[in-house]
């Protein structure tokens, strides 16, 4: 025969009471916060208690409250709790709200109901707001018609603690009043602190100023002002409680986000003035709030680097400024210019400058030689040509040397002025000494004989003209041959000697 241990259970039981007693003693109901540091002079009659129902009903009718300080009174329903509950309720409604503040049928709180637990019948309807409240909660009023001083220590230091029992279960939940802060987050003692409670116990400190303990309705799109460029992006990071929807607009650029708190806005870049920034909440009960931002916008600069610019195939290519002319820094991509085929380089601006990308165009093509003739040749102390500082092609440059040497033969540069995409040149000019004409000197010839023809080429192949053209055959004279341009011949005098005929004398 078995013996069946009905001990276990019980064992199993004690075992999760002493791990998590809290859990236990608290399924049937669960402190969320409290309103400590109440808006009125007299704390003690508009401090508040937020709690949730589990999942089975309650009845306040065994319910009992252990205060930091003073004593539980019991609960009252009376004409002036509805008349309290009555004007906050049109508060509620003037607010935009859709839920409503209900006391308890009989003491009767449905499981999961939402319950506020008010210090005091008494309480200050004006010094405590409900907001715009979108579900309906259960509120119950202590019967406390004068003690006016503080259920809850909210200065110095030190722990304080609540417990709230229903007959067999019960909630306790601590805070240290050193933590307790004001609408700015600042560690010091002021109206409106309100201590949250986790599931298990664990507090954490917020401050909506004058309002009862239950999630707020509020949308802060973030700082009133911000200063940007046009055509940049900022990001947003808003903040909203209470909300069903939100949704970000504006009159220009565009959202990535619109739906999200935190979204990226890029500002159009034809945008000037102030941009206005909505950001737009709209609780369960179709109530919209707002909060703007006001963009106020700096025109952006354009870097001023010139382009298009032209480089020639193989080149030296010009390094990439990273500080425009008007002064704007930033980095290329690619970093370093091609000199092999043509293409584009952006700019990007460093942040903070307002200003915009910029695009260099590169032309990269061959080069074109100077097409001057080439070699020239001249004789020895003859008047050198000029040097042309443009080539029959067009190409502009200068020379080095700048002027011909007639003493001496020798190489001359001709170096492109820049961006004509053209190569050097080199010029040779040979410089020769001068050639005689071979004509044979002096010739004779008879008064009144046939002249000889003067040929204008001498024997040794120079050609030229004569001065005078004809020989004269009545008198003696000089006759010059002057050697046609590019032979480097020198002048040549001829000779004709013109003497009387001598008759025979035979006898």
């Amino acid at each position: 025969m078995k013996i069946k241990n009905t001990s276990l259970p019980f064992f199993i039981f004690l075992l999760l009471v002493l791990l998590n007693p809290k859990e236990i003693s608290a399924q049937c109901f669960q402190i969320e916060s409290i309103l400590v540091d109440a808006c009125s002079s007299q704390e003690g009659l508009n401090e508040m208690v937020r709690f949730k129902v589990g999942a089975t009903a309650i009845n306040t009718s065994n319910m009992s409250v252990s205060w930091p300080n003073n004593p539980w009174q019991g609960l009252v329903r009376n004409s002036v709790t509805a008349t309290k509950t009555a004007t906050l309720n049109a508060d509620i409604l003037d607010a935009g709200g859709c839920g409503q503040l209900i006391e308890p049928t009989n003491g009767l709180l449905p499981a999961n109901a939402n319950v506020i637990l008010v210090t005091s019948f008494n309480l200050d309807t004006d010094m405590n707001s409900f907001g715009a409240l979108t579900n309906d909660t259960y509120i119950i009023y202590q019967n406390n018609p004068t003690t006016a001083s503080g259920h809850f220590a909210n200065s110095g230091s030190g722990l304080r603690t609540l417990t709230i029992s229903f007959g067999s279960c019960s909630d306790s939940v601590t805070y240290n009043r050193a933590l307790l802060v004001d609408t700015n987050g600042a560690t010091v003692a002021a109206d409106g602190a309100i201590v949250l409670f986790t599931e298990s116990g664990t507090a954490s400190y917020i401050n909506n100023g004058c309002s009862a303990p239950v999630p707020p309705f509020t949308v802060d799109a973030g700082p009133a002002t911000i200063n940007a460029c046009s055509g940049t992006t900022i990001v947003l990071a808003g903040s909203v409680q209470g909300q069903l929807t939100i949704r970000w607009t504006a009159a220009s650029g565009i959202f990535s986000t619109p739906e999200n708190l935190a979204t990226n806005y890029t500002i159009s870049p034809s945008a000037t003035g102030i941009v206005v920034l909505t950001l737009t909440a709209v609780n369960s009960c179709g109530l919209e709030i707002t909060d703007t931002i006001n963009i106020n916008i700096t025109t952006g600069s354009t870097p001023n680097f010139t382009t298009p610019i032209s480089i020639c195939t193989g080149s030296t290519v010009p390094v990439l400024n990273t500080i425009s002319p008007n002064g704007i820094s930033g980095t290329w991509t690619p970093a370093i210019v091609s000199n092999t085929a043509s293409g584009d380089y952006r700019f990007v601006p460093n942040a903070g400058q307002c200003a915009s990308d910029f695009v260099l165009h590169v032309n990269v093509g061959n080069s074109i030689v100077p097409n001057f003739t080439t070699p020239i040749s001249i004789c020895t102390g003859a008047t050198p040509p000029v040097l042309n500082t443009t080539s029959p092609n067009g190409i502009s440059g200068t020379w080095t040397p700048a002027a011909i040497n007639n003493t001496a033969s020798g190489d001359y540069r001709f170096v492109p002025n820049a961006g004509q995409c053209a190569s050097d040149f080199v010029l040779h000019v040979n410089v020769g000494n001068s050639i005689a004409p071979n004509f044979t000197t002096p010739i004779s010839i008879c008064t009144g004989s046939t002249v000889p023809v003067l040929n204008m080429i001498s024997p040794n192949g120079i050609s030229g003209t004569w001065t005078p053209a004809a020989i004269n055959n009545t008198g003696s004279g000089d006759y010059r041959f002057v050697p046609n341009a590019g032979q480097c011949a020198s002048d040549f005098v001829l000779h004709v000697n013109v003497g009387n005929s001598i008759a025979p004398n035979f006898t």
